[in-house]
């Protein structure tokens, strides 16, 4: 089985993934100016696989 979130909510993705130290990483490497977090739309998606196996 696949699935697939797509999360538009950054407090959401905060919950799962953990991305305040990321952006902070990102704004302290320079990548990300601070006044961008938050100004733009978001979007974060993973992709899980759920695998299910017997063994002989």
């Amino acid at each position: 089985m696949v699935f697939s979130p797509v999360i538009r909510d950054l407090e959401t993705a905060e919950q799962l993934f953990g991305l305040r130290r990321t952006l902070s990483r990102a704004v302290d490497a320079g990548y990300l100016a601070p006044a961008d977090i938050g100004s733009a739309p978001f979007v974060v998606s993973c992709t899980l696989f759920m695998v299910v196996a017997d063994a002989p």
